[in-house]
This record gives C-alpha cells, sequence and structure tokens, in this order.
C-alpha cells in the first residue's frame, strides 16, 4: 500500500523516495553525501514543482539529473574501493597519533554517537551471556570448593571465631552474587559488572586468614585460632595475588568496552592497598614495600590485559561496521530501485515528459548497473573476516544475487560421482557432474567452514558470473546449499587435455597450431583487462589452460586467485615459476595488476614455441633471490629451435623485470595477428614423433 500511495501522489511520493535516500546515505556513514545531496535535491525541487502546478520540466533539467546520476555512480564507487580500509578512521581510539599506537591502541568509542549506542544494544546480550555461565561456573565451584570445603575442615560451628565469621560471611556473600549473575531475569550493564567484579576482589581480600583475623581484631590470638599453620603460611599473599589475577583475565574475557574496564587498572591495585596497608607492617610480608610492589604487579596484569581485551574489541567493531555497511548497502539498493520504479511511473519528471518505452528500458538498466556494480563489491568480497553471523549474511547474500541474475542452480538439479574427479585446486576439487542431464564440471569445495568457503570463492565468483569469450571456461551458475553451508561452481565441461599435458606427452603441433594456441589465449586475457575494472587471471600457467581435443582451442580455466586490477586489491597466491619478480619479492602485499598476466604470458609463449619449460634446471630458491634484487632469470632459447627475432623479441618485453616496460595484451595480441600475415611468425615444428591428441 504504502508504494501505491507513492506511486499515484507525486509531491508525497518525492518527499518520501528523498526521506529514504538521506536515510540509506546516512546508515553508509555519510561517505557520499556530496553525492546523494545532488540526486535528493533534485526529486525536491522536482516535487515541489509538481506540487505548484507546473506544467513542464525543461530538457536540460532532466538531462542534468541523468548527469548527476551517472557522476554519482562513478564516485559511489571510488568510494566503496576502500570502503575496508577506512573503516578504522571511523573510531576513537588512545592515543590518538598513530606513531604512539605501535605499543598497543584502546578503543574508545565510535566517532558516531548513533553507531555507539547501536554497538553498545548489540554488545550488552552477549556480556549477559557470559554473566550468567560464568555465574553458574563459579557458584557451583565456589560452593563445592570454598565454602564446603571450609565448614568441614577448618570451621568448629560450635566455637566460631569472629575470623571465622568474616571469612564465612565473605564466602557466603560471594554465594550470593554467584546466584543473581545465574539469574536469567537479571539484565547486568557494564557498571554493574564493574561493581560485580571490585565485590569479588574484596571477598578474596577478606577471606585471607591473616587479613581476615585485623579485621576480626582477633591478629594477636591468630596461633591459636589456626594452630596448625606457621606465621609465614599466615602471611604469604600468594595465593591472594593469584587469585585477583585470574580474576582480573576472566574480567577482561568479558564484552565490557575498553573505556570502562580502563578503570580496573587503577582501581584493583586501590582496593588492594585499602585492605592491606592498615595492617602492622611487621606483620605483612616483605612490610610495606612489597605491598606496594604487589599493588604494582596488579595494576602490570591489568594494563596487560587491557591490552589482549583492546585487540578483540577493536576486530568486534571493524566486524560490526562492516556488517552494518552491508546491510545498509543492501537497503540503499532497494530504496534506488524504488526511486527509479516511481520515477519511471509517476515520477515528478514522467508527468512532465513522457517516455517511450526504449527510454524506460534504458533507463532501468542503468539503474541496474549502477545499484548491483557497488552491491556486488561488498556481496562477492574476499576481506570479510568476521563471524558467523557476518559469514551467513554474505552467503544469503550471495545466493539472492545468483536468483536475481538466474545464476542460481538447485542442488536437486545436479549428478556427480566422487570417483570422476577431473582434477583438484586450492579451492577444491572438480568433477565430472550432469546438469540437467547436460555434461558440466563441478568445483566442490574441500575446505571447511562457511567463511573459508566464502574467502575462496568470492572473487572468482564475481569475475566468472559477468565475463563471456569463447576461451574462457563457461560459467553456468553455482548452487548455494543454506543447511550444508557449501558452494558447489557449475561450469562448462571441456572434452580435451591441459596444455601442460600436451607438451608434457610429446605431441606434435605444427606452427598455425601454435599460433592459435598463443592468439586464443592472449584474446582471452586481452577481454579480461579490457574489463572496468581489469581482471586479472592471476594464476596464468599451462596447468590452467585447456585444449579442446581436435581443434585444439584454448580455453582459460580456474579463476580461484583472479581478482581486480584496482587500489587495494593484493595478489592472493600463484606459482612461483610463473610470477613476475615484483609480485615474488612482495608475497601477499602485491597489489594485482595487469602486467602480471603479461609476464606469465611471455613465459607461456616460450613454452609453447620451444617445448620446454622457461626455467629449466632453476631452482625456485634462486628465482626468488633474483626476484628480491628486482630481477628475473632469462630465457635461454635452445638451438634446435628455429624462432623469429621478432618473436623472441616480443617474449623479451613480455617477461621485463619491469612492469612498466611490459606491453599490455592488446598489443601483444596485435603483433602475433601482425606477425602471422607477414609470415614472421616462428615456423619451428616439434621434436617428437607425431601422436593424435584423441589417442591420448
Amino acid at each position: 500500500m504504502v508504494i501505491q500511495i507513492g506511486v499515484r501522489q507525486s509531491h508525497s511520493s518525492g518527499v518520501l523516495v528523498s526521506k529514504m535516500q538521506s536515510s540509506a546515505d546516512d546508515a553508509l556513514f555519510n561517505t557520499d553525501n556530496n553525492n546523494s545531496n545532488n540526486t535528493d535535491d533534485a526529486l525536491e525541487s522536482g516535487a515541489a514543482d509538481s506540487e505548484d502546478g507546473s506544467s513542464a520540466v525543461q530538457s536540460s533539467d532532466f538531462d542534468s539529473i541523468e548527469v548527476t546520476h551517472r557522476v554519482s555512480v562513478v564516485k559511489e564507487d571510488d568510494a566503496f574501493q576502500d570502503m575496508y580500509e577506512d573503516l578504522p578512521d571511523r573510531i576513537h581510539f588512545f592515543p590518538e597519533r598513530k606513531r604512539w599506537q605501535v605499543l598497543g591502541r584502546i578503543p574508545l568509542r565510535f566517532k558516531q554517537d548513533e553507531m555507539e549506542q547501536a554497538f553498545l544494544k548489540e554488545q550488552l546480550p552477549k556480556l549477559n551471556r557470559v554473566v550468567r555461565i560464568s555465574g553458574r561456573i563459579g557458584t557451583f565451584l565456589g560452593l563445592v570448593f570454598a565454602l564446603l570445603y571450609d565448614l568441614v575442615l577448618y570451621y568448629n560451628l560450635m566455637d566460631m571465631r569472629r575470623t571465622h565469621l568474616i571469612q564465612l560471611s565473605a564466602q557466603c556473600f560471594a554465594f550470593v552474587l554467584g546466584l543473581m549473575m545465574s539469574s536469567v531475569r537479571m539484565n547486568f550493564t557494564e557498571d554493574a559488572v564493574l561493581a560485580l567484579y571490585c565485590s569479588f576482589v574484596m571477598v578474596v581480600l577478606m577471606t585471607h586468614r591473616y587479613r581476615a583475623a585485623y579485621m576480626g581484631g582477633e591478629i594477636e590470638i591468630i596461633a591459636e585460632i589456626y594452630p596448625d599453620l606457621s606465621l609465614a603460611a599466615l602471611t604469604t599473599e600468594s595465593f591472594t595475588i593469584v587469585f585477583i589475577s585470574m580474576l582480573l583475565a576472566s574480567f577482561y574475557a568479558f564484552p565490557v568496552r575498553c573505556k570502562r574496564g580502563m578503570f580496573m587498572i587503577a582501581t584493583t591495585p586501590i582496593i588492594y592497598l585499602a585492605f592491606t596497608l592498615p595492617m602492622p607492617a611487621e606483620k605483612t610480608e616483605g612490610g610495606k614495600s612489597r605491598v606496594c610492589e604487589m599493588a604494582v604487579n596488579l595494576a602490570a596484569v591489568a594494563l596487560f590485559c587491557s591490552i589482549g581485551r583492546s585487540n578483540v574489541e577493536v576486530a568486534d567493531r571493524l566486524e560490526f561496521l562492516r556488517r552494518q555497511l552491508l546491510e545498509a548497502t543492501v537497503t540503499k539498493e532497494k530504496t534506488l530501485r524504488f526511486a527509479a520504479e516511481h520515477e519511471v511511473e509517476q515520477g515528478p519528471f514522467s508527468s512532465q515528459r513522457p517516455r517511450t518505452a526504449e527510454a524506460s528500458s534504458s533507463r532501468d538498466a542503468d539503474v541496474q548497473s549502477r545499484t548491483s556494480h557497488t552491491v556486488s563489491s561488498i556481496i562477492f568480497s574476499t576481506v570479510l573476516p568476521g563471524g558467523l553471523k557476518l559469514q551467513k549474511l554474505q552467503f544469503q547474500a550471495m545466493r539472492q544475487v545468483a536468483v536475481r541474475d538466474q545464476w542460481n542452480i538447485e542442488a536437486a538439479h545436479l549428478q556427480h560421482s566422487p570417483h570422476l574427479r577431473l582434477g583438484e585446486g586450492g579451492y577444491g576439487a572438480v568433477f565430472h557432474g550432469q546438469y540437467l542431464g547436460t555434461d558440466a564440471a563441478l568445483k566442490v569445495p574441500l575446505v571447511d567452514g562457511l567463511g573459508a568457503q566464502l574467502h575462496a570463492l568470492g572473487g572468482e565468483l564475481r569475475a566468472l558470473r559477468r565475463i563471456r569469450h569463447p576461451n574462457i571456461v563457461s560459467f553456468y551458475g553455482a548452487c548455494f546449499m543454506e543447511e550444508e553451508g557449501r558452494i558447489i561452481l557449475v561450469e562448462e565441461f571441456i572434452q580435451g587435455l591441459k596444455l601442460a599435458v600436451v607438451f608434457s606427452s610429446r605431441l606434435f603441433l605444427g606452427a598455425g597450431k601454435r599460433h592459435d594456441i598463443l592468439k586464443g589465449t592472449c584474446s582471452a586475457i586481452a577481454y579480461l583487462h579490457g574489463q572496468n575494472p581489469a581482471i586479472v587471471q592471476g594464476d596464468l600457467k599451462p596447468d590452467n589452460i585447456m585444449l579442446e581435443t581436435g581443434s585444439m582451442k584454448p580455453k582459460l580455466i580456474d579463476f580461484g586467485l583472479s581478482g581486480f586490477a584496482k587500489p587495494g586489491s593484493l595478489v592472493m597466491g600463484g606459482t612461483t615459476s610463473w610470477q613476475p619478480p615484483e609480485v615474488l619479492s612482495a608475497g601477499r602485499s602485491a597489489s594485482m595488476a595487469c602486467s602480471t598476466d603479461i609476464f606469465a604470458f611471455g613465459r607461456l609463449m616460450f613454452l609453447v614455441m620451444t617445448d620446454e619449460l622457461p626455467l629449466k634446471g632453476v631452482l625456485p630458491a634462486d628465482v626468488i633471490r633474483l626476484a628480491m634484487l628486482g630481477e628475473a632469470p632469462g630465457l635461454c632459447w635452445p638451438a634446435q629451435a628455429t624462432v623469429h627475432p621478432t618473436f623472441q623479441l616480443l617474449c623479451s618485453r613480455c617477461t621485463s623485470p619491469s612492469p612498466s616496460a611490459r606491453p599490455d595484451a592488446e598489443e601483444v595480441l596485435q603483433e602475433l595477428i601482425e606477425g602471422a600475415a607477414s609470415k614472421t611468425f616462428p615456423g619451428c615444428e616439434s621434436m617428437f614423433e607425431p601422436t593424435k591428441l584423441t589417442e591420448l
């Protein structure tokens, strides 16, 4: 009903859309306020014009709105490229300067008060759950090992001294606190937990025999009260310090915010000194100096526990921000869709300027593109660490995108046999299966845990679901098995052999076939690099190229290590002998770049034209050592392979140690085409005996 009312009343719907857009932008932490304000102002202006009864809207105004939308999309995509990197900037830390945060940083609060309140509201149920569990365990242990133990062995109920009464009262008080903590009807705040902790510290101090005797005025006759214990055993503070340290460790295991827990650094030693310093110095262990030393040690223990707790809280706050960002972005996509549908049917502009069906279709396609691109960058992200709740949310959002884009595959439509294994990679095993009775390759995950599957699969799904090229394996869809928490990729089944198997099997390949293999592979790479943003295959090698039986048509497979060439996108792995020196030297901190694929393709050209591996006889350790120096092993062309100098020069340019010196994929493809046309393409033939592909 709300949508229908918005469609029929242009002014009301314009304000409603504006408010929905504004609220969605606020939920996105004002990352694109400048962009959304232009759109909101335009919608509100159009609604006001409609209310005043104006009869037309100038064409220039409508065109300016279109331009504003497109500029907004570009800026929004740029903002979301680094959306996870700037999340810590939304938190107030102590100390504030980053150079002072080397030893540790303590999160104080979010910079937005609304976000801090939402985080606290989410943390309180967790806090109460931990309090109840701790209360039940502590009550049981206290009842068995403290109260009953002392009653049976030490207390004479017929002749109890004041010292015994003080100890027994403290233990009963701790027992009552434990029952309160165990109650499901009690809701504890952070301040209440702090008060509970201070109470337990005082209980520990009051159960100390010598301290209890002092409080009861029986310090002079303590030897008569405990005749079996020496004075050293009665005055020692070893067990007291250990128990208080255990309380500190358990307190910092509670999800209490660090700005509250920091008070325990000073409160704990203060309570200890307040219960210890009044006692006679000659009767205490080590005198007053020893007491002060113990207080400093307790403060140090509390400080180190606080630093450990701060790291956990930072992770919790970042996960909270990521989850809020994901939910807000999905909400914003729905808002944009509602605004687009309203504008098409009964928006403030539609009544003033009629549209054709073709214009409306183009408009819907534009809205679809700009809303889905930003959302997919989050949904298919491989940098979404966090708890199971966030992982399930990402899994469900990924499945919704699959259903919307019509590449979701039901489990009932798939069949596969475990013994028909085609291969195995970093993500999982590939099986020959059936999809609706048709041959298909099924990628079944081998990693355990939903988070590990999402991390391994997010980049590959985001790349494969949009690319279509004759030399790239076709992507049919994915099967989301929610109950099992598993994702299965369904791809084209290619009847043929891997390029590595073809050359290791000493097959006869003519110059034309070799040229077709290189040209087809390079065409696929040029297509990937031509996307926006550019897609980097990331692990280009003979094992990831299939040759179809008969035609020997190459097809790229396995995009498990692929990514986008944009700021913040890092290399996920690869094979040492096919990686450039800048990636080997930087490791996992290397950025995704198209030049990485070009380097691997240069070595692939060497293999295809010489039948030899490019680094034959070179140890991986030597390759890495040269990479640290910014160098790479050179290509040793065999004397028996007649390769044209132009082709050798192209290989050398592609495998240059400097990324900027390497040509792009389109330039390499053009040189391959021109080389074949001018007969400069090498006319070498294999040195091995002819063998048919179908015989293998």
